[in-house]
């Protein structure tokens, strides 16, 4: 006989909404202690819509399944986000036209071939970072999660675009992170808002408008110049506007153009921030791994500036931004539905389109697969002969199947090259040694109060970027 879902007590009507259970300004802290007393899958409703949370590998495999399984939007925090991006790559409803038409046109952009030619302009951009650090020296406290947005940011802009934000030379944030990030909190607290009140707050919703005009207004004039301005550069926004999609042969319209830019600003500038960020909380925070990781760096770079070819043979680099990722994924939850009534794990009877939440942090603390010492920092575990060994699905911070994140390679580039440039210059030390991880969320988490000193080596070369001009 199927088994039930375990379940907090609820309220009837409103579900779970009101009983303390579940925070969505801090649904990651919720998640956890969810997973702590019902185990690694549970159920939760808000207002009539049910939500079934899994964290088990055994379970996720299932929920990877794309003859049974498809991404669900509808209910949750992403058709929020839908208001701002429409049916750009992330939000799209499954099967919708203009997702399969820029999805198809911008994948060759991902290709080796092109992420190879991102390199000078990567590079170029991690100078600005590094010099800036440089130029403030020792003494300076500085805040990594603020200039690593500023470092996605302005590498995606270059390398999609070629176009330069010049975030590094700005006191504060561009008005397009401080729009972001005001949107993705909303998008999240409105989940779980009762409609008469989200009516009744009216100059947060003015805000949301404001801040989805201006990310429009910043993609929309960036197609404008390029149209002004032709370019020979074969970059992303080229795509945009030049390519055909193979299957249909229709190009993308200017609509679509302008939520997939918005997209990639939004999704690849937070999740890579927030990687390096926790990235170097962990490293300072185990010492053998720290020691280990620039004795690579010296080893492979050495006093040269960085290569393209060096990136294959920082092993231990990977390994490093494997396992950081695996203990603290930026982005929480994959969300599926299943296609047909479903059993999962052979015991949960589910309805056709239930919202079926993987808790990607969960996922990756599931002892069956990463022992009983998950919560550790072991970057081992992730070098290449292991990483190919682990079981199906059990690391997902990247998404899954056709709606994976089709940035990957370009933030895992990127990510590389920042730490390998980062401990060639660079000895990194906490600000505060006593400093516990806290997280900040919006619709993903970065660290919140972690500052560090970067205290330049000796003998160390020169810093140089590519000299790239778009």
């Amino acid at each position: 006989m199927p088994e039930p879902i375990p379940s907090p007590p609820s309220y009837p009507i409103v579900g779970h909404f009101g009983t303390g259970v579940y925070d969505p300004v801090e649904s990651a802290k919720s998640r956890r202690d969810l997973r702590d007393k019902y185990g690694p899958i549970y159920r939760l409703n808000f207002f009539g819509q049910e939500v079934i949370y899994c964290s088990s590998q055994e379970v996720v495999n299932e929920l990877c399944d794309e003859s049974r399984f498809h991404k669900r939007v509808e209910g949750g925090p992403l058709e929020q986000v839908r208001y701002g991006i429409h049916d750009g790559l992330f939000t799209a409803y499954d099967g919708e036209e203009n997702w399969g038409i820029a999805h198809r046109v911008l994948m060759p952009g991902f290709g080796p071939a092109h992420i190879h030619d991102m390199f000078p302009a990567m590079l170029d951009i991690n100078a600005q970072l590094l010099l800036k650090w440089q130029r403030f020296g020792p003494d300076y406290a500085i805040t990594p999660t603020e200039d690593f947005t500023r470092l996605a940011f302005d590498t995606i802009a270059i390398c999609m675009m070629s176009h330069r934000f010049n975030s590094f030379y700005m006191e504060d944030m561009p008005p397009f992170c401080q729009a972001m990030t005001r949107f993705l909190i909303e998008s999240g607290i409105r989940t779980q808002r009762p409609t008469i009140v989200q009516n009744l707050m009216r100059s947060e919703a003015a805000q949301y408008e404001a801040d989805i005009k201006l990310m429009a207004g910043v993609c929309d004039g960036l197609v404008q110049h390029r149209k002004s301005h032709p370019s020979q550069k074969k970059d992303l926004l080229t795509l945009m506007l030049e390519g055909k999609d193979p299957k249909t042969g229709r190009a993308m319209s200017d609509a679509n153009i302008r939520n997939n830019l918005i997209t990639m600003l939004i999704a690849g500038h937070e999740t890579t921030s927030g990687l390096l960020s926790y990235t170097l909380f962990h490293l300072l925070s185990n010492p053998l791994a720290y020691a280990k990781l620039q004795a690579e760096v010296d080893t492979v770079v050495g006093k040269e500036p960085l290569q393209f070819a060096h990136i294959s043979k920082l092993e231990y680099v990977q390994a490093v931004l494997r396992e950081s990722i695996r203990l603290n994924p930026p982005a929480g939850l994959i969300s599926v539905a299943p296609l047909e009534d479903a059993l999962l794990a052979g015991k949960y009877e589910i309805k056709k389109a239930t919202f079926c939440a993987i808790d990607i942090a969960g996922l990756h603390m599931d002892p069956g697969v990463w022992g009983d010492d998950a919560q550790e920092f072991k970057p081992e575990r992730m070098l290449t002969e292991k990483f190919e060994k682990l079981p199906a699905n059990s690391w997902k911070p990247f998404g899954s199947g056709a709606r994976a994140c089709i940035g990957r390679p370009l933030a895992w580039q990127e990510s590389i090259m920042m730490l390998a440039t980062l401990f060639q210059h660079f000895d990194i030390k906490f600000d505060d040694p006593t400093y516990k991880l806290h997280v900040k969320q919006t619709l993903t988490t970065k660290p919140e109060g972690f500052k560090i000193h970067a205290l330049p080596r000796k003998d160390a070369p020169p810093i140089v970027g590519a000299g790239v001009v778009p």
